[in-house]
């Protein structure tokens, strides 16, 4: 799996290191997406 980070939260890579959770908020188009609601830690 790959997460990234833009700008605003990556500070400069002051947030190296740090764990966030990440939910699905379900897809960006009309098609049923099988995340949504599901949260994972990166």
């Amino acid at each position: 799996m790959i997460a990234a980070a833009g700008d605003a939260l990556w500070k400069n890579g002051a947030v190296c290191g740090k764990k966030f959770t990440v939910t699905c908020m379900g897809p960006r188009n009309h098609v049923p997406h099988p995340c949504t609601g599901k949260s994972i830690t990166v």
